[in-house]
């Protein structure tokens, strides 16, 4: 009994070490955030998890040292860098292709993106990111553990990650301590937050927006990608009144069990609880946000200005990705396509290889909660008939449970 458990602590404590070089989403922060979230969540601090925080107290005191010598040297030239008034910005729920049209429209060089590093070293990036760059590519998985896509560091990154490094508020916050449910609900749409608030989050989004701009020669226009913005178009219409955006649907089972998988991936790579703490609110919490998400948007697509939003599905990207391509630059006024077209082939071919994630056939009751709580959804992308096809389904799987059931066997007494 007593070797058993020793056995169970040391494999413990190796299977952490083991992974002590990998890079966390909350490396980003400087150290007063993260005691700052140690004194708030710290209960629940995981004695095995705890090990992760060992690199961090070499490289939050870094970020806060030469996060300051930073602002120090580059606040002023950064803050005088003017954005183009013209950003596109790329929408939509978790897990419904944003990343691939991202990458697909990163390919046009009139753009510019954030890209790993920079949303990873947020307080650093502006003085480090040349050096560093080389070092850190070998602490970054090469695919991502939620769905296997490529991953680098000099690929575009969603600037999300680096807005939870500056300010330690965001949703992703919830992948760090989640036996203590979802964090910071408030700021995926921005809305329910006080003026000052909301106006910090900006200003902090700007300034980072600039500091990336500075890097890049002037006058390119930035690609954005960030589920988030979904629900946050009357913030970004208020900083950029004349933004263009490409919003991408895709169907809505396949969203939730595939959102579901990526949650529970980022919280077994980040989080400083056991990732099973998560299950008693995780679904509940997939629902209630793509709600909010989509209750946001629709209030709000309304004030883009005409010809500046274009709406795609994955499906037909996936089918055909030129033509989607080709509808996106013509309905928002991108430049013609056809001259840059062939920048788009290796990404293509790329993405021709890739293989989908499988997932488990769909359970009865999280189709009856999708119906009923995504239906604007469902209904407004012409969704309805894959549905039905997932009701067939599931009434079979049904049937043959139940029949298994009377048709088995009896025990003997």
């Amino acid at each position: 009994m007593i070797l058993s458990k020793a056995a169970s602590v040391l494999t413990g404590l190796v299977a952490e070490i083991r992974t002590l070089h990998h890079v966390r989403v909350w490396h980003s922060f400087g150290m007063i955030k993260m005691i700052q979230l140690l004194l708030k969540h710290g209960r629940s601090l995981s004695f095995w998890r705890a090990f992760r925080l060992l690199p961090f107290l070499v490289i939050g005191s870094f970020n806060t040292v030469v996060g300051l010598l930073c602002r120090l040297i580059y606040s002023r030239k950064i803050r005088r860098v003017e954005l183009h008034p013209s950003p596109v910005i790329v929408l939509g729920h978790w897990r419904t292709g944003t990343t691939y049209l991202h990458e697909l429209l990163s390919c046009d060089q009139q753009f510019m993106s954030p890209n790993g590093f920079q949303c990873g070293a947020p307080h650093i990036f502006f003085l480090t990111e040349l050096s560093f760059k080389r070092l850190f590519r070998f602490f970054v998985p090469r695919r991502r553990p939620m769905d296997d896509m490529a991953m680098d560091l000099n690929r575009p990154q969603e600037e999300e990650f680096a807005m939870l490094g500056l300010l330690g508020r965001s949703i992703y916050g919830s992948f760090v301590f989640p036996a203590d449910g979802p964090m910071d609900k408030e700021y995926l749409s921005l809305r329910s937050l006080d003026p000052k608030t909301r106006d910090n989050w900006l200003d902090t989004w700007v300034f980072f927006l600039k500091a990336v701009a500075f890097r890049y020669p002037h006058g390119r226009r930035f690609l954005l990608k960030t589920p988030q913005h979904t629900a946050r178009i009357r913030s970004i219409l208020s900083v950029f009144p004349d933004a263009k955006f490409v919003h991408i649907v895709r169907n809505p089972v396949t969203v939730h069990a595939s959102t579901l998988r990526l949650w529970r991936s980022m919280i077994q790579t980040h989080g400083l609880n056991h990732a099973g703490t998560a299950e008693h609110w995780l679904s509940h919490h997939v629902l209630s946000t793509f709600e909010e998400m989509y209750e946001c948007f629709e209030q709000d697509r309304n004030l883009v200005p005409k010809g500046n939003i274009v709406e795609v599905a994955y499906e037909q990207l996936v089918h055909d990705p030129k033509a989607i391509l080709r509808k996106i630059y013509e309905e928002l006024d991108l430049g013609e396509f056809s001259q840059i077209e062939s920048r788009f082939k290796d990404r293509l071919l790329e993405a021709k290889n890739y293989q989908t994630n499988r997932h488990s056939p769909v359970d009865a009751d999280d189709l009856k909660a999708i119906r009923s709580r995504w239906r604007w959804y469902i209904k407004e992308y012409g969704y309805e008939e894959q549905l039905a096809e997932y009701d067939a389904a599931t009434a079979v799987n049904i049937d043959r449970q139940r029949a298994g059931v009377m048709q088995s066997p009896k025990k003997s007494p």
